[in-house]
């Protein structure tokens, strides 16, 4: 079923209410119908009518330019700010972009990129007026919309392309969650450029609500966005939750929802969130079905670590054994998903998506994540959760981030190795920390290696890039910082 542009429709609809905020501008659906009608038209008359790559900071150009390809008809591919040139070419170039649109932050990498593809470059900084209204193409729910790379975090990051119809469903089934109010402000505070970020643009395009984006995550910020802002949604991922709710005195008189994904929370830390008024809602979502696949409402119990409890509607999830077999309630397992949301190029049999996680559902057909398959230790015979055991270990004192990832072992096959950043002055030992884990994990659990490090690599949403660590620590690097075996 073909449907009228999100945008035009809004604008009608609900013209003066804002659609977007910045630190430094602000845009009403009338005003950001027109922004786009101006960049529109600019795209129209090139030469190529082939795939936009958007790479731009977090900001009103940025939304200029994903919904200007979206009017057009056109696929728009979203790059990460950060990347260098030769990381954005290798990303891009498979995609053959007949346009590079870029700003201010990434103006000479872009124009780089662009030259070496051969393709245009477009400067998109500030506001264009457009001669002419834009005739926008239907908004068909299987038309091929946007490319969003994913995180990346034990290798290259892979595109996947995602349909109107993704969004659509997505924004649906967040919506019948958590619900929706016409005077919502949903907090961007993650990369646009990625799932998390981007989703969070289309879900208040389709109900008409207001994004409120920053331009990252930055504690001081943030917590005046909640207390003067009149935020009352946000997403974050665990590692960003932990540093708001760390000083104390969080003053959040509108806030109804804080989506936490990404990976999973240590329940220690979402019970401290709720405690200081932070309604937590734990989520496990993909790139591959467009943000959210199981949420944990606000108020509802928290049992576990992992716990996301229901699907979202209208997606379907199972638990599925090494051969694909459906396991019984309570089972562990490999967690399937089929659904509208999924995007089409990752359907597998039955339209089930595999999604490499770790995970069981219970009776009543709440989803528990355990984590990554690929993210497994296993140690001497036994199965080991990287997530579990980081979980524990940043509740210990001295430590104040922690990740853990295999390291090969002639004897045991594999053995559990873990990073620490530590409390500044609280450098805890491997004697102490094998102590503090002997109460909380067995005993193929604890980790046998142990090395302080002054900061965790991540990707841009926070979540551990566990394979570099592991291979940092196999080339025998590690620069200045101090190891314990």
């Amino acid at each position: 079923m073909r449907q009228p542009e999100w945008l035009q429709r809004q604008a009608v609809a609900r013209g003066r209410h804002l659609a977007i905020e910045t630190a430094g501008e602000r845009a009403t659906f009338a005003e950001l119908d027109a922004r786009v009608d101006g960049l529109s038209a600019r795209l129209a008359v090139s030469r190529s009518d082939g795939a936009v790559a958007v790479w731009m900071e977090n900001g009103l150009p940025f939304v200029d330019a994903v919904f200007a390809c979206i009017r057009l008809g056109r696929l728009a591919v979203v790059v990460d700010p950060r990347l260098s040139p030769d990381e954005a070419r290798r990303a891009i170039e498979p995609l053959a972009p007949a346009i590079v649109v870029g700003g201010a932050g990434v103006d000479e990498r872009g124009r780089a990129v662009a030259r070496d593809l051969g393709a245009e470059w477009l400067a998109h900084d500030r506001p264009l007026a457009a001669r002419s209204r834009v005739d926008a193409c239907a908004a068909d729910p299987g038309r091929p919309a946007i490319v969003v790379f994913s995180s990346g975090t034990s290798g290259r990051p892979k595109p996947v392309t995602l349909t109107l119809g993704n969004f659509l469903w997505s924004a649906m089934g967040s919506a019948a969650r958590l619900g929706t109010h016409p005077d919502d402000r949903w907090l961007a505070c993650l990369p646009l450029s990625h799932l998390g970020g981007l989703s969070i643009l289309f879900r208040s395009v389709l109900f008409g609500t207001t994004t409120v984006v920053h331009a990252g995550f930055e504690v001081a910020a943030v917590r005046a966005a909640l207390a003067e802002g009149g935020v009352t949604m946000m997403s974050l991922v665990p590692t960003t939750l932990a540093r708001l709710v760390a000083p104390g005195d969080l003053q959040a008189p509108r806030l109804r929802c804080a989506l936490i994904g990404g990976a999973s929370a240590p329940l220690d830390l979402l019970d401290e969130a709720r405690s200081a008024g932070v309604p937590v809602a734990p989520t496990y979502g993909l790139t591959e079905t467009a943000s959210q696949v199981a949420t944990l409402p606000p108020g509802e119990p928290l049992r576990e670590t992992g716990r996301v409890g229901a699907p979202l509607l209208p997606t379907e999830v199972r638990i599925v054994d090494g051969g694909g077999a459906p396991v019984a309630a309570g089972v562990a397992g490999r967690i399937a998903v089929r659904g509208a949301t999924v995007a089409p190029a990752c359907v597998g049999p039955e339209g089930w998506l595999d999604t490499g996680d770790l995970g069981r559902v219970d009776g009543a057909g709440a989803l528990t994540v355990l984590g990554r398959l690929d993210d497994v230790i296993l140690t001497g015979g036994e199965n080991v959760a990287p997530g579990e055991v980081e979980a524990v270990l940043e509740r210990l004192p001295g430590i104040a981030e922690a990740a853990v990832a295999p390291l090969p072992d002639d004897t045991w096959g594999q053995v559990v190795a873990a990073w620490i950043v530590p409390v500044e002055g609280a450098a805890p030992t491997l004697e102490e920390v094998r102590a503090a884990c002997a109460e909380r994990l067995a005993p193929h659990k604890r980790p046998r290696r142990l090395t302080v490090v002054s900061s965790l690599p991540r990707t841009a949403l926070g979540k551990i890039r566990r394979g570099a660590l592991a291979g940092r620590a196999r080339a025998g690097g590690g620069g200045s910082d101090a190891s314990s075996q």
